[in-house]
């Protein structure tokens, strides 16, 4: 069993069998066969360096989705799980108009998938405690099915969903 101390690794995950981890002072992703204890260097990611996150999502067809969150927004690799080779995937919105951000994994099922891929911005009458109305900004989260080996591909060519009640706060 591996023992190690809070502040040892960026990240650590197991997922398909692999522990994939990432020391604090390293760039390199690190993978680790659970069932045979073969551990090796999966890739580098040299962004991993101005990080304050660093999240292997799942496993895929091969593919490693692993993300990095940074000061200056975020980045999606798609990673070959036998080759480390690494695609960096696309930004499709931007937090406060400004910090660009990947889709949000909802749900990945099969070989589809739910994300938050946008937001968009409305304005809101709410009824206050006092029983007056007020209007306020308000942003309305996108959602978007598509095909995940497509998304994984690059494609943005998702279904955008229709919300069964688009004034709702989500």
């Amino acid at each position: 069993l591996a023992r190690f101390v809070n502040g040892d690794y960026k990240t650590q995950a197991l997922l398909d069998g692999q522990w994939y981890t990432m020391a604090a002072d390293s760039t390199d992703l690190q993978v680790t066969d659970l069932r045979t204890g073969e551990s090796r260097t999966l890739c580098n990611l040299p962004e991993a360096a101005e990080t304050f996150s660093v999240t292997p999502q799942f496993v895929y067809g091969g593919r490693l989705v692993v993300d990095l969150s940074l000061d200056a927004g975020d980045v999606r690799y798609v990673i070959d799980t036998e080759t480390g080779a690494a695609t960096t995937l696309p930004t499709t919105w931007a937090k406060d108009g400004a910090i660009p951000r990947v889709p949000v994994f909802y749900q990945v099922a099969g070989d589809r998938c739910l994300m938050k891929v946008g937001s968009q911005d409305r304005m809101v009458t709410d009824i206050g405690q006092d029983g007056g109305t007020y209007t306020h900004p308000s942003s309305l989260s996108v959602y978007a099915v598509e095909d995940l080996d497509a998304y994984l591909d690059g494609d943005q060519n998702w279904t955008v969903c229709d919300l069964l009640l688009p004034d709702a706060n989500i």
